[in-house]
């Protein structure tokens, strides 16, 4: 009797291990997968020594990352832990990629703190194309508008009102962007960045054309801007309202032109904003009334000017210095002349 009931016993205890693996075939038990609290990470710091880190304690202390390592910061010192190939990738994508690029980023190769890194570097910049777009950790997708220091300029344009509502302080643009004279007008963008076709510089914004380098728009809260063109877009200046100094290769948006105030011209009316001191026009033509509607210039620099009209400067009511290399222009006061060394007259104000 004992040893059949043993062999019941057995019976069942085979029958259940059966059914038990039968199970954990349909419903296996859950795995450690990357990204998980058991990952272990090595960090070098700036001090010499190395630590094995586990995923609470980087995410504890966690820096920031360049796109080569992830940084942690723990009682003032830095260390840093190597990214793998596929979180130096989706930094890279997530910096300099097209709209499609970004869409399709796959970061289930990245271990959680490249995640995580990634997410607090970005964690200030949105992306338009049409739409916004965010990257939310585990993918870069659609988002609602909110709170933005960085916006990425993809694809066409972005509404004016969008990029005022962001309150964004920095913008950069890619390839396929669109930029007209009136987007940065009223922003608070500070800095900018540029993709060719387009380029930034001495406060402008540029296209290079096969005509040559187009200024398009002026940066908002420039107090100085050193242009540097072939041509310009009427208007191109217009949101420089804080503008104290500018120079210009030309006054006006061509060489030929000649007439200042065309850059801040909004179609209707010259817009030349009452904080401007001092201009130097370094070549062109300076044509009959050149600087209408510039009565708030102090100084005046056209030394390398082509040719200078005699009444180029009679709106200048507030001039005080001028350099010209035409000695007998008309102005509206009183000046005493002086040679300057490259030949130009100096005139100041008596």
């Amino acid at each position: 009797m004992g040893l059949r009931r043993a062999g019941r016993a057995l019976y069942c205890a085979l029958c259940i291990a059966v059914a038990l693996a039968f199970a954990l075939s349909l419903f296996p038990l859950p795995r450690k997968v990357a990204g998980g609290a058991g990952e272990k990470y090595v960090c070098r710091w700036e001090d010499g020594t190395v630590s094995e880190e586990t995923s609470f304690s980087a995410l504890r202390d966690l820096g920031g990352t360049d796109g080569e390592d992830v940084f942690l910061e723990r009682d003032g010192v830095r260390g840093r832990i190597a990214m793998s190939g596929e979180g130096k990738r989706a930094y890279a994508t997530l910096l300099d990629g097209a709209l499609n690029e970004l869409l399709a980023l796959d970061v289930s190769p990245l271990s959680r703190l490249e995640r995580e890194a990634l997410v607090e570097r970005f964690s200030d910049t949105m992306w338009y194309a049409g739409e916004w777009f965010a990257f939310h950790g585990d993918a870069f997708g659609r988002a609602e508008e909110s709170g933005i220091r960085n916006v990425v300029l993809l694809d066409g344009a972005i509404p004016k009102s969008a990029l005022l509502l962001s309150g964004a302080v920095s913008l950069c643009l890619r390839p396929q962007a669109e930029i007209s004279r009136e987007l940065l007008r009223g922003t608070q963008i500070e800095t900018l960045s540029a993709c060719p076709p387009y380029a930034c510089g001495g406060g402008g914004v540029y296209m290079d054309t096969v005509s040559g380098r187009r200024l398009i728009a002026g940066m908002p809260l420039a107090e100085q801007v050193q242009a540097d063109m072939v041509y310009a877009d009427e208007g191109a200046l217009l949101a420089c309202t804080r503008l104290r100094s500018l120079t210009v290769p030309f006054a006006g948006s061509s060489a030929v032109d000649g007439e200042l105030a065309l850059l801040f011209s909004d179609g209707e009316n010259y817009l030349v904003p009452e904080t401007l001191r001092e201009v130097k026009v370094t070549g062109g033509d300076l044509i009959s009334h050149a600087f209408y509607r510039c009565g708030m210039l102090e100084k005046i620099d056209a030394c390398g000017v082509r040719s200078v009209e005699k009444d180029a400067f009679a709106d200048c009511l507030s001039l005080e210095v001028l350099h010209c290399p035409r000695a007998d222009v008309t102005l509206p006061f009183d000046f005493t002349c002086t040679q300057a060394p490259c030949g130009c007259t100096i005139f100041t104000r008596k």
